[in-house]
């Protein structure tokens, strides 16, 4: 071989080493005399040149030949070069990348990091969102809500007419904190909610106005038919706690957990935090069945859950029972029980529009005993139900009570309450029904009988957004959440202005707390008929105003004596209007909360 064909070897294996190799594929097929270099070009598909019609047997033409072909290889790889970078420029256009998808996808989320430890990552960065400030790790393990509420009321209420009763402290104007409450929520460690929230605003009567020899039991307050006077007693303000708990999140089978003080699992506007109540009160089933004196907070242990499909829930619980005691959370009493639950189903939920169009169903069912160990002082009875005007002007204990039973003694209570609700847009219908029925009642323990006794009541209301909006469903908890304007109301210097979301409503609700034929023993409570109408003002995600005006027909009758020429049960006497007659209340409240 020539020193000229060794001369252009060298050549070429420099020019392979530049070019991914292809000139050395040339060379070797040149030197073998096989078609590698065709067979190479056909995987690749990479256009050749034309082959010439004579194979020359002189070295030095065959080495020309080559290097026109591996000149016309580079410039198809040019061009080929020039197309893939305008792929890659048309790619990144369009938010990708041509230099590895993964890479890509990591940056997009970081928050899902393979293998890292819950809680390694404590670095906290805030933000406002509709519900206020919340904190918050990249990863989630932690959060934190500092949550408030101030619903500052004025109520107005009318003249009782021919109603008897009724004591001059309770037919006047009044301004009232009805809530003042601060506290937190969050979660720690990913897998455990919390929330911790007390009550400023808890007015109490700490001696029976009526008499200031009596034991402040708590179960009687002013206005009976006796007559007693005015602001007696001291009224002070205490705090009080109100939802104090921790939730076990993504327990097997249970789904979650619940420990503390919290709304025991029955009844829709029970359940349902007062920041989103559609009126300035709840219905009078709630101060009678599901609140009275325990503000609507019990001790307990629940669980609840939700399908996968998030139309249905079953949620239910244990707690101690402190319903008809007048402690608030403080409680004491063996054999006091509470065990029970509800049970949602949504047969209709429109995904698309996140239940702008939905229909909610709900059973809710609780068995309850009572403390049987009664102190001197209780006199041997333990329940009260009453229900308190639809607007509070005064302390909790000097409310006046529109029906109410007096005390009594009774062993159980079974309580079941179906609920309906069904949304259209802005269009919202909502119902609920409320049974219970006394085991073992009596007008004392060891007492004369009260035979069955059982009451009743209910409401039925009905409210629209003129602004468009809807109410928000929470599938988790089976209730109302927060609700959101389409626009804010506003107004600033440059002459903007927001309508914000305005929401008018009515409502007629019903509670019979007579049980027994009349004059005959039993117990007569009365019965309560009320008609709100209201209209709330949404200025944005954390404020509103209401005004309620309340019209309400009572029917109370005195209690019967307990035998033939004895005389009436002094504690079944109550403490409530006599006669037949009208209410009326205008209230307007001023409501802020994050």
């Amino acid at each position: 071989m020539s020193s000229n064909m060794f001369t252009h070897i060298s050549k070429y294996i420099s020019l392979g080493a530049k070019t991914g190799g292809l000139a050395a594929l040339l060379l070797a097929a040149t030197l073998d005399g096989t078609s590698v270099l065709a067979q190479q070009q056909d995987q690749q598909q990479v256009p050749v040149a034309q082959p010439v019609s004579y194979v020359s047997t002189d070295p030095d033409d065959r080495l020309q030949e080559l290097e026109q072909t591996v000149a016309q290889q580079q410039a198809s790889l040019q061009a080929q070069q020039v197309q893939v970078q305008k792929l890659v420029e048309q790619l990144q256009i369009a938010g990708g990348s041509a230099t590895g998808g993964a890479a890509d996808a990591s940056a997009a989320a970081p928050d899902a990091p393979k293998g890292y430890v819950v809680g390694s990552d404590r670095a906290m960065a805030g933000a406002y969102g509709p519900g206020g400030p919340v904190f918050s790790t990249k990863n989630g393990d932690f959060k934190f809500h500092p949550r408030g509420l101030v619903q500052a009321d004025i109520i107005a209420p009318g003249p009782p007419g021919a109603l008897g009763g009724i004591n001059n402290l309770q037919t006047q104007d009044a301004f009232t904190f009805r809530r003042l409450r601060l506290g937190a929520d969050g979660t720690m460690y990913d897998n455990i909610d919390y929330v911790f929230e007390v009550d400023l605003a808890f007015a109490l009567q700490n001696v029976d106005p009526g008499n200031s020899a009596a034991p402040a039991t708590g179960l009687r307050s002013v206005g009976n038919a006796a007559g007693a006077s005015g602001q007696g007693g001291n009224t002070i303000n205490v705090i009080q706690p109100t939802t104090i708990f921790m939730t076990f999140k993504e327990i097997p089978v249970l789904g979650n957990i619940r420990v503390g003080n919290q709304q025991d699992w029955i009844s829709f506007e029970h359940i349902e935090s007062a920041r989103f109540l559609d009126f300035m009160e709840r219905s009078p089933i709630m101060d009678a069945f599901f609140g009275p004196n325990n503000n609507g907070y019990i001790p307990g242990v629940s669980f609840f859950r939700t399908t996968e499909n998030q139309r249905a829930n079953i949620q239910m619980g244990a707690y101690h029972n402190s319903v008809y005691d007048s402690g608030y959370t403080y409680d004491i009493g063996s054999g006091a029980w509470i065990g029970g639950g509800r049970g949602t189903w949504c047969p209709y939920y429109d995904e698309a529009s996140n239940g702008r169009y939905m229909v909610h169903t709900a059973m809710g069912a609780e068995y309850r005993t009572f403390n049987s160990q009664l102190a001197a002082g209780q006199d041997g009875d333990n329940v009260r139900v009453r229900s308190r005007g639809v607007l509070r002007q005064t302390s909790s204990t000097l409310d006046l009570n529109y029906v109410d039973t007096g005390n009594f003694y009774a062993r159980s209570q079974t309580c079941l309450c179906p609920e309906f609700v069904w949304q259209h847009g802005p269009l919202l219908v909502q119902a609920e029904y409320a049974y219970s029925n006394f085991g073992g009642a009596a007008t004392s323990k060891g007492g004369k009988s009260l035979g069955n006794v059982a009451f009743n009541g209910g409401y039925v209301e009905v409210l629209y957004f003129l602004t468009g909006e809807n109410r928000q469903y929470n599938r988790q908890s089976g209730v109302f959440d927060r609700v959101v304007p389409f626009q804010n109301a506003f107004s600033t210097r440059t002459g903007q202005f927001g309508w914000g979301a305005w929401q008018p409503g009515w409502r007629v609700d019903w509670l019979d707390l007579n049980s027994g034929n009349p004059g005959q023993i039993g117990v007569h409570g009365g019965q309560e008929l009320d008609n709100t109408f209201g209209i709330n003002w949404f200025l944005n995600s954390n404020a509103r105003f209401q005004m309620n005006y309340v019209l309400t027909h009572v029917d109370n009758a005195a209690q019967v004596a307990q035998a033939a020429g004895g005389v009436a049960n002094a504690a079944l006497a109550g403490s409530r209007p006599i006669g037949n007659g009208y209410l009326q209340s205008v209230g307007i409240r001023m409501d802020f909360n994050w």
